[in-house]
Formats: C-alpha cells, structure tokens, sequence
C-alpha cells in the first residue's frame, strides 16, 4: 500500500536534509518545490533570479510549470499535462500528491530510501539474553469453565461457535452472487483513474 503523501515528503525532506516540515500539503509552496526537485537532481534550473524569488502569483506559476516540464521531459518521461500549475500554487492536495509521488519517484530511481525508520526496522526481532535463557514458558490451559450447559458443552468444545448448536446447519454461501458483486467493485474501482495512479502503477513507490 503506498505511503500517503505527506508523511513521504516528510521523509524525503529529511533525506535530502532540508531542514522544513509543512504541517500538510496545502502548506508547501512553489519555492519549496524548486529546491527538493534540484536537490534531487544536483543541479540548478535554468530559472531567473527573479522568477526564483516567486514575488508574485506569475511567478510561482512559472516555477510550477519548469518543475512539471523537467519531471514529464527529462526526467520521467510522462505525460503530465493533466497536472494544472495553478491549481498547485493554490494548494490543491490531489495536485501537490502527484508532484510529491514524482518526487518519490526520482528519489527511487537515485537510490534514496525513503521508509520511515519504524518501518525499517520490522523484522528486527530480538530477545533478552536472560529470556532466552530461561526458553519457553510452558503453554496456558484454555478456561473451561465458561461452557454453557445449554449447549451440551464439554471440554472439546471450547472453541466451538457459541452460536451453533451440534446438529445445527450452516447456511450455505452463494458464491456466484459473491463473485458478481467482488465483479461490479472491480469494474468500477477501474473506471475511477487519476494521474497519481499512472504513476503508482507505472513505477510504484
């Protein structure tokens, strides 16, 4: 499942060691932008020093579309056209997630980790010494003494449905009915596609 955006941005300031953390992503401006897609890279645009400044709408607009013309052209070689700059220098989140997961993209492709370290370390599975002296402790015994006497309990039957009865009948399952229905979710989950998911299926992050 992929890391939701601001979180992956998170990491990936702190990766590139960008000393910002935007509280969300309608905080994060065209400057901002600007910087991590040249940290990425290891080189500045060919921006003016005016531009730079983003002093006016006009100008963030500018950077916006330098950063989504190098992502598309020279970097991931795809169509970003659907990305509206204006609507990223307003903070729309669906717009500054697909820039943040290009982002992530290029970050892959350099050979940057950008799994938060909870996640790196899974896996690191250790014991005490004096634990593992001691070994295993011995299994519990499960309580019995909950068995109704309704249901003719006995001890075998401590994990039986409580619901059930001995002689009961499970309803049986339709499962062309289940098939249509997990089917009709299917079809439709694949209608509904965003640029964002081109970039995840293409690349994944």
């Amino acid at each position: 499942m992929p890391t939701p955006a601001l979180p992956l941005l998170h990491q990936l300031l702190q990766v590139l060691h960008i000393p910002i953390h935007p509280p969300t992503l309608s905080s994060v401006s065209p400057s901002l932008l600007l910087v991590i897609l040249e940290s990425l890279l290891q080189y500045r645009l060919d921006l003016p020093h005016s531009i730079r400044l983003c002093a006016t709408t006009e100008d963030e607009i500018s950077v916006i579309k330098c950063i989504l013309g190098v992502l598309a052209d020279d970097v991931l070689a795809m169509d970003l056209t659907l990305v509206d700059p204006r609507r990223v220098v307003a903070g729309q989140e669906r717009e500054l997630e697909v820039m943040i997961m290009a982002f992530a993209v290029v970050a892959k492709r350099k050979g940057l980790d950008l799994r938060p370290k909870e996640e790196e370390e899974k896996g690191d599975w250790s014991f005490d010494q004096e634990e593992d002296e001691e070994g295993l402790q011995e299994p519990m015994i499960p309580d019995i003494s909950f068995l109704s006497p309704t249901l003719g309990g006995s001890e075998s039957d401590v994990f039986a449905s409580p619901t059930l009865g001995r002689d009961a009948v499970p309803v049986p399952v339709d499962h062309e009915r289940r098939v249509r229905q997990d089917g009709a979710m299917k079809e439709k989950k694949e209608k509904v596609r965003t640029v964002l998911d081109e970039i995840l299926e293409e690349f994944g992050v």
